[in-house]
């Protein structure tokens, strides 16, 4: 669990919705120190193909309904 600010933040939850992409081999979720609220989502990927990939090319399916906004990782 990652504890940002009040709100308890399940790693599974996270690395699920990561791999929702087809792009991804291997992901973790974990927590990052943050100095405001203790901690942040950071998440780690194994790309199947190689190559860049960065957050603003995925960050718009990070919002499927229900999904807490303090949940998505930032960069």
């Amino acid at each position: 669990m990652i504890n940002r600010g009040s709100e308890k933040i399940s790693c599974e939850e996270v690395e699920d919705l990561v791999y929702r992409y087809d792009s991804f081999d291997l992901a973790a979720a974990v927590a990052m120190l943050d100095p405001v609220f203790s901690e942040r989502v950071c998440v780690y990927v194994s790309l199947k193909e190689g190559g860049p990939l960065g957050l603003e090319r995925i960050a718009p399916p990070w919002s499927p309904p229900g999904w807490l906004s303090i949940s998505t990782p930032s960069g």
